[in-house]
């Protein structure tokens, strides 16, 4: 840490932590992550409020576990690994807090000078403990809002992702680290679709110099026309998320939804910054119609804007139509 970091800092960030999920708590549950760092946050507040020095202040997976199970209310003490459970929690946490304008924009309106986040100290062998705690980051290199890097167009509007979880069925990839998966989906949704296709352009042929085999060959063919569809279709909106960033979600998905989720393949950043990791995320976005202030959501583009996807707003969705950019979140008028 910083040599100007104080105790008063460090209490600072941990309550700003705090304050944020329990803003987050107030729209959808908490989950395991989400306890483990307030668990850590609350710990990290009561011994910087006890004056213990900083490089001391850290815990470990036992103390943490403890915690949770006064914060969730629930008995986790079964578990026969703490640290395997403690560091499974621990991961994927950093989304949470880096780039997060929520919390960014508590540190600004508290007036705090840094940024809290969580940090895991390994043991470095066997017999030695693993420690996690929260390090501090100057507000300056990371809480500047949307509306200063991204100011909106003129005429145009601000898009904001709404607290709705996706459905059940797709949690098993739902902010899952994807890891070489473009090559596997190209082959799924080009390769195989068409090699099918190609086999039954060959029957023809086959057919003339060998019927018997030609029969043969197509009730073989015909078995493959039907997984090479549903291959297609269950892996060509995955395909195309990788390959466009962004989607409309599969109609699997959305079929009980009247608002779609969309998916994005959003980059995991390290502390440097550095790109480690991408995941798919479920999304949906919503925006206020400057026109007529009614509600705007995400649709496809069809054929008048191809490849596109597009806000409409539900009061006129003919003619308040907007461009929709998922990084800076803003669109403008396209009509």
């Amino acid at each position: 840490m910083d040599k100007d970091i104080t105790l008063k800092d460090l209490e600072d960030g941990a309550s700003d932590v705090i304050a944020y999920i329990n803003d987050y708590e107030q729209q959808k549950q908490l989950t395991l992550a989400l306890i483990f760092l307030k668990a850590l946050a609350q710990l990290t507040q009561e011994q910087a409020t006890d004056g213990i020095p900083i490089e001391k202040i850290e815990f470990s997976a036992v103390e943490i576990r403890d915690r949770m199970e006064q914060i969730s209310e629930k008995t986790i003490r079964g578990e026969r690994d703490p640290g395997g459970y403690i560091g499974r929690r621990f991961q994927g946490l950093d989304k949470h807090l880096k780039g997060s304008l929520e919390i960014q924009n508590i540190v600004k309106k508290n007036e705090h000078r840094f940024v809290a986040r969580p940090h895991k100290k390994e043991g470095g062998g066997s017999g030695n403990k693993t420690y996690y705690r929260l390090v501090l980051n100057k507000v300056e290199s990371e809480a500047v809002s949307d509306e200063e890097k991204h100011p909106v167009p003129a005429d145009g509007l601000r898009y904001e992702a709404t607290h709705s979880l996706p459905p059940w069925w797709t949690r098993w990839i739902h902010e899952k680290n994807i890891r070489s998966w473009k090559l596997a989906l190209f082959l799924m949704v080009i390769l195989f679709p068409a090699v099918v296709v190609m086999l039954v352009g060959f029957l023809p042929l086959l057919a003339f110099v060998h019927p018997p085999l030609a029969l043969t060959a197509a009730s073989w063919i015909g078995m493959l026309i039907l997984p090479a569809i549903v291959v297609f279709l269950l892996a060509c909106p995955f395909y195309r998320v990788i390959d466009k960033r962004v989607a409309m979600a599969p109609d699997w998905v959305n079929f009980f939804q009247f608002h779609e989720f969309l998916m994005e393949f959003r980059p995991d950043r390290d502390e440097s910054g550095k790109i480690r990791n991408r995941q798919i995320h479920f999304v949906k976005y919503k925006g206020q119609c400057p026109v007529c202030s009614g509600r705007v959501h995400i649709q496809r583009g069809w054929w008048q804007f191809p490849g596109r996807l597009v806000g409409r707003c539900w009061e006129n969705p003919a003619e308040h139509v907007f461009s929709f950019d998922h990084v800076t979140r803003t669109g403008k008028p396209l009509r």
